[in-house]
């Protein structure tokens, strides 16, 4: 079946117009990691034109687009992407036929291995670039990991049976990265949604009340003291 898409995208001419040769696009890195980043940043632009704006509109505040979000998510995204691309390739290395046995291999050891090391990643990632305490981050992790990781089983094997089954090699990175924009505008909303657990509540409100005690300490210490000297009436002092 491979060899039938591949065929079908040199005749069409895809494949000559992006210089889609197998031994080139395996090598290439940059073309496996951009792809993805740039995905990540079409998503993450669109939810916040699109979501982001809306609701700021409805609830009556000004909307400002948050870049610092975008370039957190292409650089976590590009780092992730990278060692995606080494995880397939090995799983290719390992597992070397197309047979139902092997594709059934691929497609449990992405979901038991590489799907739970993302998630977490992202969410551990994200954290440390927007400046959080290590422990709002896990709290934050334990919120969100196991919902994302169900969802995630129910939409990526599919996807991933797809892609080694019918998805020529050079082009499973690139396939999974259109998949993954998609994907994006999910798992970006869902990292970037109000705390749901009180617990989660409490600790972002005791960080906000934290911060505002620093400010106000801050600003205190920059502020001059006003020092009054107080004569008691009942002393004085003459001089003959």
């Amino acid at each position: 079946m491979n060899q039938y898409i591949d065929l079908l995208l040199r005749r069409t001419g895809f494949s000559k117009m992006t210089s889609f040769d197998a031994n080139w696009s395996q090598q290439s890195l940059f073309f496996d990691v951009g792809s993805a980043m740039v995905c990540v940043l079409m998503s993450d632009l669109m939810l916040q034109v699109l979501h982001d704006r809306r609701k700021a509109q409805q609830d009556q505040r000004e909307w400002i687009y948050n870049i610092w979000r975008t370039v957190r998510l292409v650089v976590v995204t590009g780092i992730l992407s990278a060692i995606g691309r080494s995880w397939y390739k090995f799983l290719d290395a390992v597992y070397v036929e197309s047979t139902a046995k092997d594709v059934a291999a691929k497609v449990v050891l992405d979901e038991l291995l590489m799907a739970p090391f993302v998630i977490t990643s992202y969410i551990f990632a994200l954290g440390l670039l927007e400046g959080n305490h290590l422990k709002n981050t896990h709290l934050k992790w334990r919120e969100n990991f196991t919902m994302i990781y169900q969802v995630d089983l129910l939409v990526w094997p599919t996807i991933q049976l797809i892609n080694v089954m019918l998805v020529p090699p050079y082009l499973r990175v690139p396939f999974i990265n259109a998949c993954t924009f998609l994907w994006n505008l999910y798992l970006v909303q869902a990292l970037h949604a109000p705390p749901r657990s009180q617990v989660v509540k409490y600790m972002m409100k005791e960080k906000q009340q934290h911060e505002l005690g620093s400010l106000s300490e801050e600003k205190e210490k920059r502020e001059p003291v006003a020092v009054e000297f107080i004569v008691s009436d009942k002393f004085s002092i003459s001089t003959k």
